[in-house]
């Protein structure tokens, strides 16, 4: 894979381990742990403190060649059911605990994987027996990730009505030679056709997530994704920049040397090039956060709209894990790795 720009072999976007994707990590998830840790932490009072869930829907039409998520690509709808069966389960058992019994959900984020995989039924039936047992009537905000191609305007209506606050589209990228090479099921057109039903449904929040440097990214094409983007004026926008953990596709082809692609990730000088770029086009302040920039852009071109824009540049240090992320109390926060947490205010 030839390089992308001008760098050391420090600044290569190398494979390695970048964050801690899961806290607890699964190497702890023991059956003496759950009497140890789980059920004594859940036998606890409950805390003053905001109470969140996070969804994981680990299922795609089709797994990207960055992706180092636990998805599948081959389930069938007994086994999509199977999951969400025992996801229904699992909430109606914490519920029950002294720590979760009685406390209303602030905010809900459906991440995966892909939650707009799943059928307007299969939905509506998780949502239903969720909310059963903890009303959610009163959250602050319910995020809802979605791949643009398993949208059409029927289920996008049906997934506002189920109380959806934050729609979060996964674009990526606008490029469909870019868009093809890192292996997403999406194109251009279905973007942008996601997003007009989105806006017609006058969701509280559009969120548009981006991924700067990916597989065949060049200077051309990724100001060409900004520009569209603001075009386009959502609420807010995330970006991340690409990495390499060990269990994507990328990644093993850099480590086997099997030579399946032939374009590379962007090395970590292009990407905070183009971060800068970012920031001076949405006009920062002097002394502003230096990996994260609050309405940028995206409150220029939508005038009065709280516009976000969230960066994660990855830089072989702990950062947020952007899946387990929710505005709270007017203010985002986010769960870390083991580490001096940071605390960005963006409204």
């Amino acid at each position: 894979m030839a390089d992308l720009g001008h760098s050391t072999t420090t600044e290569q976007t190398d494979v390695g381990s970048y964050f801690v994707a899961n806290y607890p990590p699964f190497s702890l998830w023991t059956p003496e742990a759950v009497g140890t840790d789980a059920k004594s932490a859940l036998a606890q009072p409950p805390a003053d403190v905001p109470l969140g869930l996070y969804l994981h829907i680990p299922f795609c039409r089709k797994r990207c060649h960055f992706c180092y998520f636990r998805v599948y690509t081959d389930k069938n709808a007994s086994e999509v059911a199977d999951y969400l069966d025992v996801v229904g389960r699992e909430w109606e058992l914490y519920a029950t605990q002294p720590a979760i019994a009685g406390r209303p959900l602030r905010f809900i984020y459906f991440g995966g994987g892909t939650p707009s995989f799943l059928s307007v039924r299969q939905l509506k039936s998780l949502v239903d027996r969720l909310s059963a047992r903890t009303p959610w009537t009163d959250a602050e905000e319910i995020t809802f990730e979605c791949e643009p191609g398993t949208l059409t305007e029927p289920k996008l209506s049906q997934i506002r009505d189920m109380g959806i606050t934050r729609l979060s589209l996964g674009v990526e990228h606008f490029d469909d030679q870019v868009l093809e090479l890192n292996g997403r099921a999406h194109r251009s057109a279905e973007i942008f056709r996601a997003y007009e039903f989105a806006q017609s449904l006058d969701f509280p929040q559009v969120n548009l997530d981006l991924i700067a440097g990916m597989l065949g990214d060049t200077d051309e094409k990724w100001h060409a994704a900004v520009a569209r983007t603001i075009e386009l004026s959502p609420d807010s926008v995330t970006i991340y920049q690409m990495e390499l953990p060990y269990n994507t596709t990328i990644s093993s082809d850099l480590l086997k040397g099997t030579g399946q692609f032939t374009e590379s990730v962007a090395n970590w000088s292009t990407k905070r090039r183009w971060v800068r770029e970012q920031r001076l086009h949405g006009g920062q302040e002097p002394g502003d956060d230096p990996v994260r920039l609050s309405r940028p852009a995206l409150a220029r071109c939508r005038p009065g709209a709280p516009g976000r824009l969230l960066v994660w540049p990855c830089e072989r240090g702990p950062h947020a894990e952007p899946g387990l992320l929710g505005t709270l109390r007017r203010r985002r926060t986010t769960r870390r790795a083991p580490a001096e947490p940071r605390l960005q205010t963006d409204r």
